[in-house]
């Protein structure tokens, strides 16, 4: 067995917590629950340097149409429709993946779906965009994108008794100068939908 030097799972511990803020709630109320309905919230979304998101979107409209025309457009439609089309299915996959063992799953319109022995979804797990950088550049010539999400959890037949709400901050996709834009945002959801299974999973193994 390969064993993992101890620096290394203090230094991971660390990092992990550093992006890790408990808002309102405890991991203990998440006890025995094994269906999340999910929700995606990009309301009110932060784009660093601009004072909105239209406006981020209205200077990538121009910067890209100068270059070729229809390519800002086209950006501003991928925009909103690779939420849906890309970042929610990641989020969802990578989630699902670091919980089977534990028969934990999120899903969006559970209800819907034939889970066996699951009749009924009711519980609630709301995923707040509430910043997004869409690429920067660090010492490894790397431009990733990041984004920070609040993550709340409620029974849905009580939205305003919050069981646990948690903000990850500045979650880094880890994509490549060669991976398209799409690629690098995706990959935060990705790594989110990871971060948010294992911290329950952390969690819910102390009680």
């Amino acid at each position: 067995m390969k064993h993992i030097p101890l620096f290394i799972m203090i230094l991971s511990a660390t990092l992990f917590s550093q992006n890790v803020e408990i808002l309102e709630g405890d991991y203990s109320n998440l006890k025995g629950i094994s269906a999340y309905n999910l929700i995606f919230d990009y309301s009110n979304i932060k784009v660093p340097d601009y004072d909105t998101e239209k406006e981020f979107l209205n200077y990538k409209v121009q910067e890209y149409n100068s270059i070729e025309s229809g390519k800002g457009e086209k950006f501003k439609k991928d925009w909103y429709s690779d939420r849906e089309k890309y970042y929610e299915p990641e989020f969802i996959e990578r989630f699902n993946y670091y919980l089977k063992k534990a028969n934990i799953k999120v899903g969006k319109n559970l209800d819907n779906v034939d889970y066996t022995n699951l009749k009924a979804v009711d519980y609630v797990m709301k995923i707040h965009t509430i910043k997004i950088y869409t690429e920067y550049s660090n010492d490894e010539n790397i431009a990733n994108s990041k984004i920070t999400v609040n993550i709340s959890i409620y029974n849905s037949n009580e939205p305003d008794n919050i069981l646990l709400k948690v903000r990850y901050n500045e979650i880094n996709s880890g994509a490549y100068k060669n991976v398209n834009q799409d690629t690098k945002v995706f990959k935060s959801y990705g790594q989110l939908g990871k971060l948010v299974a294992v911290g329950i999973r952390k969690n819910l193994n102390k009680l």
